[in-house]
């Protein structure tokens, strides 16, 4: 038998999800569309899709000085191992739902 803070946190659960679940649901949807990139990164993701291509801007001195003064060792690594498996532009839509705490 469980306390009664399993029953509060179980329903503080389903009151965070009937509040939140139908825009989290639309949010998600939407960022499935392959067209759509969140505006604040867009400018950031072009220079890591030759992670996936590695001839796709070879010499293109603005996607080497993106990569190097704006865009952090550890952001730059992360979008490199993920490459492997997916475009830089589907990372960078599912990146905001994940919450490292």
């Amino acid at each position: 038998m469980r306390g009664p803070g399993f029953a509060l946190a179980v329903v503080a659960g389903l009151i965070w999800a009937a509040l939140f679940g139908p825009a989290l649901h639309r949010r998600w949807i939407r960022s499935a569309v392959p067209r759509l990139f969140n505006d604040d990164v867009r400018s950031q993701i072009w220079p890591m899709c030759r992670f996936v291509d590695p001839h796709l801007s070879r010499g293109d001195y603005l996607a080497d000085y993106q990569l190097r003064a704006f865009l952090p060792l550890g952001y730059r690594s992360l979008y490199r191992l993920l490459a492997l498996w997916w475009d830089p532009a589907s990372v960078s839509k599912a990146l905001p739902y994940i919450h490292f705490r």
